[in-house]
Order: C-alpha cells, then sequence, then structure tokens
C-alpha cells in the first residue's frame, strides 16, 4: 500500500535518527486518535534504519520482556546470554547496543505500560536520564490514549516530563493528501 502525507512528520523522525550521532540519545512522542497512521508513520519512517518495533499489549512485564528478546536476537543478531530479568534489564541492553552505532526503538501503545507495570514510566525516566549521553537511540512512543499520553509526558509530576525531543500530534490527512 502507498504512503500518503504525513511528510513533515517523516522527515522530523528521520532527522533525529540521523542526527543521534555526538547528541545522544533523544525520544519522540507520537500521538492521535485510533486508526489515524501513527504506526504506519513510524514504521514508514524507519524503512532501511536500524530498528525494533515492539507493541505494548496489556500482558505481564516478563512476557513482553520474553517476545522482545526474540525480536532483538533476530532483528540485531545480537548474542544474549540467558535472558533479561525485566525491562530495566532489556532497556539498558539496548542503550549499550547503541554506543557503537545508530538504533531506533518503537515502542507503540506505549500508554499500556501503566496496566503492565505502573513503575515503568520513572524506570524510562531513570535509564534514558543515566544513558542518554553515551548512545545513539531514538526511543519512539507512540500511542491513542491522548489524554494518557499528554499526561505522561507533559504533566510536570510524571516521571518522563520534558524528557521527549518532540512531541507529534497526528490529526487526519488533509483533503490534498487524500485525494491522491
Amino acid at each position: 500500500m502507498k504512503f500518503y502525507g504525513r511528510l513533515s512528520e517523516l522527515s522530523k523522525i528521520k532527522s533525529y535518527y540521523f542526527g543521534l550521532s555526538g547528541t545522544g540519545s533523544k525520544i519522540i512522542v507520537i500521538t492521535g486518535r485510533r486508526r489515524i497512521g501513527k504506526t504506519r508513520l513510524v514504521l514508514e519512517s524507519v524503512k532501511g534504519i536500524k530498528h525494533l518495533y515492539f507493541f505494548v499489549s496489556r500482558k505481564r512485564e516478563t512476557e513482553l520482556v520474553r517476545e522482545w528478546t526474540e525480536e532483538i536476537r533476530k532483528k540485531l543478531d545480537a548474542t544474549i546470554y540467558g535472558e533479561f530479568r525485566n525491562m530495566e534489564d532489556l532497556l539498558n541492553f539496548l542503550f549499550d547496543h547503541s554506543n557503537q552505532s545508530p538504533l531506533a526503538v518503537i515502542f507503540d501503545e506505549f500508554q499500556n505500560f501503566y496496566f503492565t507495570n505502573p513503575t515503568s514510566f520513572s524506570m524510562f525516566q531513570k535509564v534514558f536520564d543515566l544513558r542518554k549521553q553515551e548512545s545513539q537511540l531514538l526511543l519512539i512512543f507512540s500511542g491513542s490514549s491522548h489524554s494518557m499520553m499528554n499526561r505522561i509526558f507533559t504533566d510536570a509530576k510524571e516521571p518522563l516530563f520534558g524528557r521527549a525531543s518532540e512531541i507529534i500530534r497526528l490529526s487526519y490527512l488533509t483533503l490534498k493528501d487524500q485525494q491522491c
């Protein structure tokens, strides 16, 4: 299926990825209603670059980590001895891996971490703050619960407040783009 519109958003995401070298890791947040094209935009933006895509379903953290470990082994051709104990171990591995070359990691439906493990947002804050300078990781957090995503990243009382380099709020395609 052909990709239409969203050229400025696509360009922003790509520019963050290609600008990672020497600037440290970054966070991009993408919000919008369901079925508006968030996932398609993100996947289109990482075509041809090293990336991982993780869908955050409402499962236990250990189940998610197990699924994502397999994805890491396949996509990064990485040797992982044993298993990650938790999400923090997995995230630290990704930061370590990105020390050598840029890596984009997409967490789709990021707000679902609230149901998986409500302390996840504090863990992301801790790891990001400690590791962002030495690494080249582009974290892309996409979510369709606008109120939750807004609270997670713009409420001064929340752990990830002020961490996003860019917050992209997707709306419907323009009439011009819909007529292509």
